[in-house]
C-alpha cells in the first residue's frame, strides 16, 4: 500500500489497513451485484487520518443486523469475521446501506499505533 509510505505509517499500520481493505473488498465482491462486479475503493487523506471507503452495488446485507460492529470475539462464527477484523484494524468503522449500495468507511488515525 504505497499511500501508507506517503503518510509515514508504520509497517504494522500498513498491514492493518491492507487486511481491513482486503476484507472490505472481499465482502463487496462476495455480497455485491454479480452482474456489475464493480467495487469502488477511495482513499482520502484528512488532517491526522486516512479515510478509506469501499463501495459496491447490490443487495449486500441488512445494515440493521450490524450492531454492534465490534462484537465479542467469543460470539463470532465462521464466515462472520470480516467486519470484526475490519473494526479491530481501524480506529473507526462505518457501514451504510442505501438505495442498493453498500459503503464501508474505515478511518485510521495517522498518530495511533
Amino acid at each position: 500500500m504505497r499511500i501508507g509510505s506517503r503518510v509515514r505509517l508504520s509497517e504494522s499500520q500498513v498491514s492493518d489497513l491492507e487486511l481491513a481493505v482486503g476484507e472490505a473488498c472481499t465482502n463487496a465482491v462476495k455480497f455485491g451485484d454479480l452482474d456489475s462486479a464493480t467495487v469502488f475503493v477511495q482513499f482520502m487523506l484528512q488532517p491526522g487520518s486516512i479515510e478509506i471507503e469501499v463501495r459496491n452495488t447490490g443487495p449486500a446485507f441488512e445494515c440493521t443486523a450490524l450492531e454492534p460492529l465490534k462484537p465479542q470475539a467469543s460470539n463470532l462464527r465462521e464466515g462472520g469475521l470480516g467486519l470484526y477484523l475490519m473494526g479491530q484494524m481501524v480506529d473507526e468503522l462505518r457501514v451504510s446501506c442505501e438505495s442498493g449500495e453498500t459503503a464501508v468507511t474505515m478511518i485510521k488515525s495517522l498518530n495511533s499505533e
